[in-house]
């Protein structure tokens, strides 16, 4: 009766200054990107990194680390491809055929720039093979990829590659005691989701980025799934340190 503000009013004003200060601080906010669009060019080329971009560390880092060594050597996940025909679904396999190659030397020069590529871990390069582990982003699954160079008598200076990669056992590297529960496990098939196949498709890519053509042949696919968590897109940085990697094995070429 006095012409004041009801308390109802007041207290639909203060929600109301509520509501556009959080607003106000909504837009305030920086936009968050995906840390892999901008990874910086800080982490070394052994590590693993994850789906946000961030490296492994602390107890997975070890633990994959310690037990990369065996599931290379051992390869329970292989154990039993004659028994299970389902048991190609975790390998894939490719021979590629390279015309112009008097030498392997451009070859493994080119197998040693996978160095760059994300969660690649080059093993072993030598005259006419070459070796890598790959770890999946979540977990760290590893897998084997591997090259295997001869010449092709009577073809003018041609190679042939036959090249694999496969999924080394059911159990996570981070896992303790993978390699044990792998053995246990390496009866039971289970898909890679098309990444064995994606691991030979990058290194094709990137001995023709290097200006080695390939004429390729599929033996096994493996896994048709597709699971976008095991392998984030190439980090930008990453991308620029192989192309200067191209650039200077061009240049001592």
């Amino acid at each position: 009766g006095d012409g004041g503000v009801s308390p109802s009013a007041q207290r639909h004003a203060v929600a109301e200054n509520l509501n556009a200060s959080e607003m106000a601080r909504s837009r305030s906010r920086p936009v968050r990107t995906h840390a892999l669009a901008h990874l910086p060019n800080t982490y070394p080329e052994t590590a693993i990194i994850r789906t946000s971009g961030k490296a492994v560390g602390g107890l997975s880092l070890t633990l994959s680390k310690c037990q990369a060594p065996c599931h290379e050597q051992i390869r329970p996940g292989q154990w039993c491809p004659t028994l299970f025909v389902c048991c190609k679904l975790n390998s894939a396999e490719q021979v590629w055929t390279m015309a112009d190659t008097t030498s392997f030397r451009p070859i493994i020069g080119a197998l040693k720039g996978a160095s760059t590529l994300t969660n690649f871990h080059v093993q072993q390069t030598g005259t006419d093979k070459f070796s890598s582990r790959y770890f999946t982003p979540r977990c760290q699954w590893m897998d084997v990829i591997e090259v295997k160079l001869e010449r092709i008598a009577g073809a003018g200076g041609s190679s042939r590659a036959r090249v694999t990669s496969k999924s080394t056992g059911m159990c996570p590297t981070c896992c303790p005691g993978s390699v044990v529960l792998s053995m246990l496990f390496c009866w039971f098939p289970y898909d890679d989701c098309g990444k064995n196949h994606e691991h030979i498709q990058q290194l094709k890519e990137l001995l023709e980025g290097n200006g080695i053509e390939i004429d390729a042949v599929v033996i096994n696919k493996g896994g048709s799934t597709k699971a976008p968590w095991t392998n984030p897109p190439m980090p930008k940085d990453t991308d620029r340190r192989k192309s200067q990697w191209s650039a200077g094995a061009g240049a001592g070429a």
